[in-house]
């Protein structure tokens, strides 16, 4: 059992069909802070992040996302975000304390794609923290769905709980919200919410 769920959904930089401009940088960093004992979200971190091997939004990213072209030449770079990130962990007394926490995201690719090649890119320590992490889907399939996870989409879980999607999807701080949503409706449930990905 976990004193907190962080939980991230990372957008990046993207063409259309299978030509990702190349290595996909990171664009958008948004993390909600849940509570693991009463669900409740304590926290959000939020920050959009300038790329720098395509500075240049492709328009399929851009409609895809939402994102601007000025929302990132205004914004700080990927290790720049990141320092801001652990900052407001140890802020919420999640790193540097007794706590325990997991990163929760809804695919594995955030991390395995995403965060690790980030910061290869961005030349930072990969985080220990994010070595093992929960993929909620997994979670979700096995509790509600028998293990099926066929057709398991973001917005089919928000609408299998009940719940309306809230937001624009590939917005990755309404993304998060909604996986937020998924987590609280697990805990209420009391769904045993354990790491099931690792690196």
């Amino acid at each position: 059992h976990f004193d907190y769920f962080v939980i991230i959904d990372f957008e990046g930089t993207c063409g259309f069909l299978k030509n990702p401009c190349g290595i996909q940088e990171i664009i958008e960093f948004p993390a909600i802070l849940l509570n693991g004992h009463n669900g409740s979200i304590e926290d959000e971190f939020h920050s959009f992040c300038q790329p720098v091997l395509n500075p240049s939004l492709t328009n399929f990213c851009k409609k895809l996302t939402g994102i601007t072209q000025d929302a990132v030449d205004k914004a700080p770079l990927f290790k720049d975000v990141f320092v801001s990130f652990e900052e407001w962990l140890k802020k919420n007394k999640v790193i540097g304390s007794y706590y325990s926490f997991a990163v929760v995201t809804d695919d594995p690719n955030d991390i395995r794609q995403f965060l690790q090649k980030q910061c290869r890119i961005s030349e930072i320590d990969f985080p220990t923290y994010c070595q093992n992490w929960i993929n909620i889907k997994i979670i979700f399939a096995h509790f509600y769905k028998n293990g099926n996870m066929q057709c398991l989409s973001l917005k089919n879980m928000i609408r299998d709980i009940g719940c309306e999607f809230q937001g624009r999807a590939h917005s990755g701080i309404d993304d998060a919200r909604n996986i937020a949503s998924i987590v609280q409706r697990l805990l209420a449930d009391r769904a045993p919410i354990t790491f099931n990905e690792k690196l």
